[in-house]
């Protein structure tokens, strides 16, 4: 209890972490934390080792952007322009160069400001990561940066891509203003700009960039140790430079219309820069500087961002303490340490200017004299193998090694009796609760073994769930408890009784299961097949089963005039769902459990319709009923045939081949790709997590005791059956290939079944994630040959199909392995897709159909109905249908299972291929299929009476737990 306490407020402190009125509240506290710090220490700061020249600046008689109020052709203004080396009192550092312009003559005042870096994109990009910056700089040692490079490492290498090293002048040096700012032109369109300062040519490389083995510890900065430049010789070539001639610069500007499938999270976020082909730089103004000032003079002189053309650009408002936008509200507030030190200055003095000869060098410094973190320690960017270098392959197979002494497979068997395949029900440490682990083969032991899918033996310490999401965890359990609870309560008050109590379960809930208004009627039911939770039993019905023994006379007026079951299923009109793997599942005592055969009619309009349905597999078993019998006896077949459909549902469909099947290629990766393999870091994203919500499964969901015991048919015992014969006796990896299951299964007839959005979404979702893929297997393979000689990647191929690793049967390449991009291109995508849209396909929907008990209940409490002519009243039908408590267990759980994602496909987390901007443009172009798919199916959503929405790709989660 306490921990889960603990968790729900992480929670609550994360979500206030990340709000606008936490921003509100650091804000002055950072403020007034750096402006102490400048009064009473008067220590530089940051930017003041600098000089502050003058000259004047022209905007372009050519200009070619969207007119503005501020930015006139032919304008000219005085101005003043301050280079500086940032943090170090010393030009010869390893560290960022500075241009702060300001379009007028004058020490603080001015209509325009701009501040720039070296580097287009930021060393930290919000407040939150400001703050980490500066906590790290303040312990002193410069090594504390490495921990904070760690947990950030787009901003480390954004911090490598901007540090120079002894430029040969200020003057040839490119300089970015990095975040974007609001730009109001004439016409309204909403746009965003960045600033940019080259030399006058353009055509001057940006000059100072390291070398490589400097750039291994950027965050030892200091002069080297034979450095025989002065402190000052920046500011001194400047001044020379000057004497002899102006120095002249282009100031350029980066456009960018903002498009609807924009998000500010990447467009508006200083961590990314943009697309230069999309947002071509422009032309602004031509600077002349003519003069330099005194040292004095220049430090009087204050730069701000405060300074912006009003209705011309501003800044971009934030929405919280994390968000891009809110580091522009620390520069605002700059302002005030900055009016300090003028102050300090004015009653105090200024202090010496900064003397020529230093008095340490980096080899006066223990901690870079006794560091032994490089670069790769930091972070390793994606390289193939082939590729790589001798000491960067040396750590990738350490990782490995260390790796595979973590991740390791459990191969779990079910014990059947070869008589009648009950399962043994025995004990084990670690599986104890479940059911009896066979690592090895038993002994003399007359049985039949069936195997498990291959699992984690034991759930590594960073694969477990943050305290953030365990947090949202308790909050939906919490929240539905007490719902439940106050339903109970409701439920004595008013002595509800028959199915209209399962009606009332929702007290206080905002959102009521769509299934509550129309589930009775047939068309409801035949439509929750094409768009419900378990679209992947449906099929076409292509010969006539001789153990189903339908009649034109059974369906005598349910199909379309002059119609037989011939002739429609000549027309390719007739699916079934055949339910044929329940048979000889163990239920639980008291339950009942159908294994059904259920036909459907395509009619004309579109819509599928439930015209004959079968409870057991033979006609021994029981008659055919149709939509012609008594219509509480037609409700209470078809609750035993959605209760079949439950269990396959949630034990085969959305626990087998969703999250188990996910974690064997996750095993597998760890095992096989080190975390510098580009294969890894590509489905990272996709895998987190998945390892940890499987373990609870098995632990807790599937326990005896446990939430699928209590609500379940089958309960845990009968759901390890029924894992087992899915995953040894019909699961092949082919089942992954969606456009070749739809193909198989003849659902692919777009004129017989118009409305089925599960098919047109899967589809097109399965295109958009497909086309990425290519697009990043090309990115980093060159050639088929690449893939072959990729020696990690063909590990993992081994490691997945060998019966020691994985056990995957039907993986492409077969024997051969990877042969090419293509086949790598084909598993990259059925991974993917199984954990992003192929779970959420079969999870999203689970408190819609499954929350309203008697649309489909986890268990019925009654003998199924053998014979047409029995009496089943409504009456009868509830006292079959779930007590209080197994209801309360059934709404809980797939409340909790249908929770909201915080992290959608397409949304990746800031350390996503860090250091590697080149794949860029593709999670861009990415991110806009997903949203032009999103703004189609939500059209498309608009016209139907019942919205399919699981596939939304806004609803479809990064991963399984996401």
């Amino acid at each position: 209890m306490s921990e889960a306490i603990r968790d729900f407020f992480v929670l609550k402190w994360e979500r206030f972490h990340r709000s606008w009125t936490f921003m509100v509240l650091m804000r002055p506290v950072l403020i007034l934390l750096i402006t102490l710090n400048s009064i009473f220490t008067r220590e530089r700061m940051s930017h003041e080792n600098g000089l502050v020249v003058r000259g004047h600046v022209k905007i372009r008689d050519d200009l070619d952007i969207p007119e503005t109020k501020f930015f006139e052709p032919g304008k000219e203004f005085p101005c003043r322009m301050r280079h500086a080396s940032v943090s170090f009192m010393d030009d010869a550092a390893l560290v960022v160069r500075a241009a702060s312009i300001k379009f007028a003559d004058e020490n603080v005042s001015s209509p325009f400001d701009m501040l720039m870096n070296n580097g287009n994109t930021t060393p930290f990009w919000n407040m939150d990561t400001f703050w980490q910056f500066m906590r790290a700089r303040m312990k002193g040692g410069r090594a504390h940066l490495v921990e904070y490079f760690k947990r950030n490492p787009r901003c480390y290498f954004n911090v490598r891509d901007a540090v120079r090293r002894n430029p040969s002048s200020f003057a040839n040096l490119h300089y970015y203003s990095q975040i974007p700012i609001r730009y109001h032109a004439k016409d309204g369109v909403e746009r965003y700009a960045k600033f940019r300062l080259l030399p006058e040519t353009g055509e001057v490389e940006d000059d100072g960039i390291p070398e490589e083995d400097d750039l291994d510890t950027p965050w030892f900065q200091e002069a080297l140790s034979h450095e025989d430049k002065t402190r000052n010789y920046l500011k001194d070539e400047y001044r020379a430079r000057l004497s002899e001639s102006d120095v002249k610069y282009r100031l350029q500007i980066q456009i960018l219309d903002w498009r609807p499938s924009d998000d500010r999270n990447y467009e508006l976020n200083s961590l990314y820069p943009w697309n230069e082909d999309e947002c071509p730089w422009h032309d602004l103004a031509d600077v002349t500087i003519t003069s330099a000032m005194s040292y004095e003079d220049g430090n009087r002189c204050l730069f701000s961002l405060r300074h912006l053309p009003a209705g011309t650009l501003s800044v971009v408002p934030a929405t919280g303490f994390e968000d891009g936008a809110s580091i522009d509200y620390l520069r605002l507030g700059g302002w005030w340490p900055r009016r300090a030190r003028l102050a300090v200055y004015k009653f105090f003095g200024q202090k010496p200017p900064i003397p020529d000869a230093r008095d340490k060098t980096a080899a006066d410094f223990a901690d870079e004299t006794t560091s032994t973190l490089v670069s790769q320690d930091v972070y390793m960017r994606p390289c193939l193998p082939q590729h790589d270098t001798e000491e960067r392959g040396i750590m990738r197979a350490r990782d490995l090694e260390r790796a595979r002494g973590l991740y390791q497979y459990l191969h779990g068997y079910i014990e059947t009796e070869a008589s009648h395949g009950s399962t043994l029900w025995e004990a084990k440490p670690w599986y104890q609760r479940v059911f009896k682990i066979y690592e090895k083969d038993p002994v003399d032991r007359p049985s039949v073994k069936m195997p498990l899918p291959p699992f984690i033996r034991t759930l590594p310490p960073e694969e477990q769930y943050s305290q953030y999401i365990q947090g949202r965890l308790y909050k939906i359990i919490g929240a539905s408890v007490v719902s439940l609870v106050l339903s109970w309560i409701e439920k004595k008050l008013t002595d509800r009784e028959g199915l209209s109590v399962y009606r009332h379960l929702f007290w206080g809930y905002r959102d009521k299961p769509l299934s509550m208004k129309n589930w009775r009627d047939d068309a409801e039911y035949g439509r929750q097949r094409l768009a419900g939770l378990n679209p992947l039993m449906l099929r076409r019905y292509e010969a006539f089963d001789p153990d189903f023994p339908v009649t034109d006379e059974h369906v005598d007026g349910l199909l379309d005039e002059g119609e037989t079951l011939e002739s429609a299923m000549a027309a390719g009109r007739l699916f079934w769902c055949n339910y044929a793997m329940l048979k000889g599942i163990s239920v639980k005592p008291g339950r009942y459990l159908a294994h059904p055969k259920a036909l459907y009619y395509a009619r004309p309009d579109g819509s599928l319709k439930p015209i004959a349905i079968q409870l057991y597999q033979t006609p021994d078993g029981g008659p055919i009923f149709t939509p012609k019998d008594d219509a509480q006896l037609w409700l209470a077949v078809k609750a035993y045939t959605a209760s079949a459909d439950a269990q396959m549902h949630e034990v085969v469909e959305h626990l087998l081949h969703g999250h188990l099947i996910v974690e064997v290629f996750d095993v597998a990766m760890h095992r096989t790709l080190p975390d510098a393999h580009p294969i890894n870091k590509l489905l990272m994203p996709h895998l987190e997590y998945t390892m940890a919500v499987n373990n609870s499964a098995r632990t807790a969901m599937l326990a005896p005791g446990g939430p699928i015991d209590k609500t379940m048919a089958i309960g845990a015992k009968g759901a390890f059956e029924l894992m087992g014969r899915a995953w040894w006796e019909q699961w092949d990896f082919e089942m992954h290939n969606i456009p070749a299951d739809i193909k198989a299964r003849g659902l692919d007839d777009c004129e017989v079944l118009p409305n089925f959005p599960w098919r047109d979404d899967a589809l097109a979702l399965w295109g958009v994630i497909e086309r990425y893929v290519t697009n990043m297997v090309d990115y980093f393979y060159n050639s088929d040959q690449d893939v072959i000689d990729d020696w990690e990647l063909q590990a993992f191929h081994h490691e997945v199909r060998s019966t020691e690793g994985g056990n995957v049967r039907g993986m492409p390449g077969g024997d051969d392995g990877f042969t090419s991009r293509a086949v790598l291109v084909e598993v990259l995508t059925r991974i993917i897709y199984a954990a992003t849209a192929g779970h959420a396909a079969v999870n999203n929907g689970q408190y819609d159909y499954y929350g309203y008990i008697p649309n489909t209940p986890g268990a019925l409490y009654r003998e199924p109905p053998r014979k047409t002519t029995e009496d089943w009243t409504e009456t009868d039908l509830a006292r079959a249908m779930p007590p209080f408590k197994a209801a309360s267990i059934q709404i809980l759980m797939v409340r909790l299972l249908s929770r909201e994602t915080e992290m959608p496909i397409g949304k990746f987390h800031w350390r996503f291929f860090a250091g590697t901007q080149g794949v860029l443009p593709i999670v861009t172009e990415f991110r806009r299929e997903l949203f032009a798919l999103a703004e189609q199916i939500e059209a498309r959503n608009r016209a139907l009476d019942v919205p399919y929405t699981y596939l939304d790709p806004k609803q479809v989660a990064c991963s399984i737990t996401a």
